[in-house]
């Protein structure tokens, strides 16, 4: 019990880590691929604004050329001749120029330097671009391939042509972002070459995922480890429950049969009365819980006493419905069977046998009065299968596998009568599951139950 619960904190928690740390890693790869294509997108409608290239928006900025060279002036060419006069002039120099002009120099004007739609000065000669333009009759009036080394104008021609016809006015055409735009001279298509971006998105992808599983490797273990010291305190605590079913079924065992025994004594002496009737049913009643607890108790890890043997499941199941066709015909009930022959399964036979008889049993018990009990034993593939169906009060409809806890009971008044523990299910379930199987309960009507039984 304590193992898979263990086991299912540890599944519980790596799948939360797991979705937690795969949402951010996907996230962040989803915002860098988002801004990969802004900014693909943001050169192209800069290209196509300046009619297929950059223009002069940054690379013709003329800041910081030279001012002699703005005026038309030959940097090599020799100052002219400065008459005597002017050199024999004493007034000295504007101090205050001079250093005004340092100033300018330690901080020049906001316009130089500044970006442009988000790029700097450098972004025109670091991007490398083509584009092609077709006519208004579909033909391609132009090809410029100069601002690229990768494409050829083939195969510039080629690209465009299939872009063309897609009909499609942005998106991705191999490592090359485009830019479908209606001009005076026809359609133009601008191509923006993105490959170091989509590498760079494409490595942080796999770099990110692939430490992510490290990360999940090593939280895993981390979990691994401090599960059993949080799980430590747990694992006493049920053990030392399980001591005390174990060892209060038991000591429970000595007062029921003196009890039993002096009843006998009793009735042999004043004959059988309603009282020590009484007193019998409740003393197998207790014999019956304090046996059930017990074989609960050993069976809730999923451990059978005996030694697993291949036997005959057919045989099995026929031996154990005989001895409840009597009860059943006095209370006007049948019980019919449908059992395929040399049916076998590998398991601990007296534990599968009590599972028949406590599934029997419940059925003889809580079926209404003059109804049928039907009992079917079948294969399905490589899966064995056993049901039972009977008829029942008013329960409800649909899914009923909580009869299977400890203590259930769907209608207490009525279970009492009856005398069940609210054990007998949860050891069926529990031999089940030390089996290596699945039992289940439904009601299609409100008016039946079915009890399935898969191996």
């Amino acid at each position: 019990m304590i193992k898979k619960l263990r086991k299912k904190f540890i599944i519980a928690a790596m799948c939360a880590i797991l979705i937690v740390l795969e949402s951010i890693i996907l996230a962040v790869n989803i915002v860098n691929y988002h801004h990969l294509v802004e900014k693909a997108d943001t050169l192209t409608e800069w290209i196509v604004s300046e009619g297929g290239s950059f223009g002069d928006a940054i690379a013709g900025d003329s800041s910081g050329i030279d001012p002699g060279a703005q005026n038309g002036q030959n940097q090599n060419e020799q100052p002219p001749e400065v008459p005597d006069d002017l050199n024999s002039d004493t007034t000295p120099p504007d101090k205050s120029d001079g250093k005004n002009a340092t100033e300018e120099q330690k901080n020049p004007p906001d316009n130089i330097g500044k970006d442009h739609m988000g790029f700097s000065k450098e972004t025109p000669f670091e991007t490398r671009y083509f584009t092609v333009t077709f006519d208004s009759d579909g033909n391609m009036s132009d090809c410029d391939t100069g601002k690229i080394a990768a494409i050829d104008e083939d195969s510039a021609k080629e690209y465009a042509g299939e872009v063309y016809t897609s009909s499609k006015i942005t998106g991705f055409f191999d490592i090359y972002r485009y830019r479908v735009t209606e001009t005076e001279d026809g359609t133009m298509i601008v191509f923006v070459d993105c490959r170091q971006e989509i590498t760079t998105v494409k490595n942080f992808a796999v770099n990110s995922f692939g430490i992510s599983t490290l990360g999940l490797a090593a939280v895993f273990v981390l979990v691994v480890f401090f599960s059993k010291l949080v799980f430590r305190p747990v694992a006493e605590s049920y053990k030392k429950q399980k001591q005390f079913i174990t060892d209060a079924s038991h000591g429970l065992k000595t007062p029921l049969t003196i009890i039993d025994a002096n009843t006998e004594i009793i009735e042999m002496d004043n004959g059988e009365s309603q009282w020590t009737k009484s007193i019998r049913n409740q003393v197998h009643r207790l014999t019956t819980m304090t046996q059930q607890l017990i074989t609960l108790s050993k069976l809730d890890e999923g451990e059978v006493n005996g030694e697993k043997t291949k036997f005959s499941l057919s045989d099995a199941l026929v031996d154990c419905v005989q001895p409840f066709e009597t009860p059943a015909m006095m209370q006007n009930k049948t019980i019919e069977t449908d059992i395929a022959d040399e049916i076998r399964l590998n398991g601990e036979e007296k534990t599968i046998r009590q599972l028949f008889d406590i599934l029997l049993d419940n059925a003889v018990k809580y079926s209404t009065p003059d109804s049928t009990i039907r009992v079917h034993l079948y294969t399905k593939g490589n899966k064995v299968i056993l049901t039972v169906w009977n008829e029942t009060e008013p329960i409800p409809q649909g899914n009923l596998d909580q009869i299977f806890e400890r203590f259930y009971r769907l209608d207490e008044a009525r279970n009492s009568e009856k005398g069940g523990s609210g054990i007998g299910l949860s050891v069926a379930k529990a031999v089940v599951a030390a089996h290596k199987g699945k039992i289940s309960a439904f009601s299609e009507d409100g008016h039946s139950m079915l009890i399935k039984v898969v191996w």
